[in-house]
Parts: structure tokens; sequence; C-alpha cells
């Protein structure tokens, strides 16, 4: 496979035994041999009647899950390296596609679901609290963000505890993550007196930000 790793340099992460498989096996068992290695987000692609590559399952989806669709469906051709290029921009387009969709629906609520791979629901709430934090420090308003940041805290504990669903329990208590470390995060710039977005304690945490593409 190594006439490919310019095409995907990804493919240096398989064994020789691995490689293999994924430049021989016929292409359906090629990918879903290869993708726990190359791919963080996929394990089990979705193929068509054609063959097309047409969306894919995330990592610990529950078997009631539906497939997550591609944006355009990833053509199959004998450009193997092509294939799985293709295929890591085409769930990268899902992320954006899904980014978007969940902060449209308004991902501060307990009750959020995910639309489409539920990265993006993790993606989107640190983006929620790294607006509420730059609206808040101008304005002298840390203890505000730290109340609401506490109260967030608190109705995601009380609704993983009630969830039953072993898929909506991770993705309560990768949020639940999130939302312990900014609110350390804005307890320490509530400490530290912060009052404005050049702050260099404010600029030494990791930030995320929606811009248009």
């Amino acid at each position: 496979m190594e006439q490919h790793y310019e095409t995907f340099p990804r493919f240096s992460l398989l064994s020789q035994d691995e490689q293999k498989v994924t430049a021989t096996a016929p292409i359906k068992e090629a990918i879903h041999a290869a993708a726990p290695k190359v791919f963080e987000a996929a394990r089990v692609f979705d193929f068509d009647a054609s063959g097309d590559i047409t969306g894919f399952f995330g990592q610990g989806a529950d078997p009631s899950d539906q497939v997550i669709k591609f944006v355009e469906p990833v053509k199959c051709g004998d450009d193997r390296g092509a294939i799985f290029a293709n295929l890591k921009s085409a769930m990268q387009a899902v992320v954006k596609r899904d980014l978007h969709a969940q902060i449209a629906q308004n991902t501060q609520s307990v009750d959020a679901k995910p639309v489409g791979i539920a990265e993006a629901l993790l993606i989107a709430d640190e983006v929620f609290y790294t607006k509420m934090v730059e609206q808040a420090l101008p304005e002298g308003g840390l203890y505000v963000a730290l109340e609401k940041a506490s109260e967030m805290l608190k109705n995601l504990i009380d609704h993983v505890k009630v969830e039953k669903s072993a898929g909506m329990q991770r993705l309560l208590n990768a949020r639940i993550i999130v939302a312990i470390t900014w609110k350390r995060r804005i307890s320490k710039l509530v400490k530290a007196s912060s009052k404005g977005v050049s702050d260099m304690l404010w600029k030494s945490y990791a930030r995320f930000y929606l811009e248009d593409d």
C-alpha cells in the first residue's frame, strides 16, 4: 500500500498483513478491515445496491441507530487510496453539516439529541460555552456565566440518572465532562478577576468558534 501513502497517509498505521488485506480483499471487506485503525469516527459503512458508500455507523452506536448518511455517496473505483481519502472527506462534511444543525437546535438543553453524529453535539457544547464566556468577560458577567454552567452541569447529572438508553448515557457522561471542564475554567477566570477576551488566562484555554467555512 506504500504507493497510496501520499493520497491517504493513515495507511501507514496498518500492519503489513492489514495492508495486504486492504489492498487485495473485496472493497467492502477491505474498508471494514482497515476502518478501526484509519478512521476515528466510524467502524461500519453502509453500501447501496450499486456498491456506492452512502453513510456509516458511529463508534459505539446502539444496534437501533440509523445509518448516518453522507452528504454525497462515495464512489468505489479502482484506486483504493482515493476511496479512503474520499471517505475521510465525506465524514468531515458530515461533521460540518451536523454541527451547524446541532447549534441551530439549541444545545444548552440537557434534552438535546444528536443530529447525525454525537460528536457534533459535543463540539456544539464547546462552541456554546466559548460564546457564553466571551460575552460575559467584557461585561463583568462571569458570576452569571458560572451560575449557568453550574446549573447545566446539575441538570446533565440529574438527566443521566434516569436515562435508559446506553448510547445516550455515554453521550450525557461525555457532556458532563465538558461541563465540568468549563465550570472549572470559569471559576478560575472569576478568581483571576479576568475582564476581557484578551486576558492571558482566557487565551490559554482551548476555545471553539463556528465559522462560515
